[in-house]
């Protein structure tokens, strides 16, 4: 099992189903899980508070996916950004990967 060497601070966008934040808490215990439950509520909480890691869903920022994760990666400063979703969101994962 991997453990953090750190306090890891993770903010996890868009988890309607708890299924991460369940599969996070189980395979890390001790990591701080921020839920939150849409990419607004999570540009909110990263301009107020700094996290290690930002976890977000793409279900449901489809159409303005590019700003969503522009904005994300600014206010985030040197957070990991992880992006997942449903094998059909694949192609927009990658081309969000290959702009940067």
């Amino acid at each position: 099992m991997i453990r953090p060497s750190t306090q890891e601070d993770v903010l996890l966008i868009g988890d309607a189903n708890r299924q991460m934040q369940a599969t996070l808490a189980a395979a890390l215990p001790g990591v701080s899980i921020t839920p939150v439950p849409s990419i607004f509520d999570g540009i909110a909480e990263l301009a107020n508070s700094e996290y290690t890691a930002v976890i977000t869903a793409l279900e449901g920022i489809q159409n303005r996916a590019d700003s969503a994760i522009r904005a994300l990666r600014d206010l985030g400063g040197s957070a990991r950004l992880i992006v997942y979703g449903e094998p059909s969101l694949e192609p927009l994962s990658r081309r969000l990967l290959e702009s940067g």
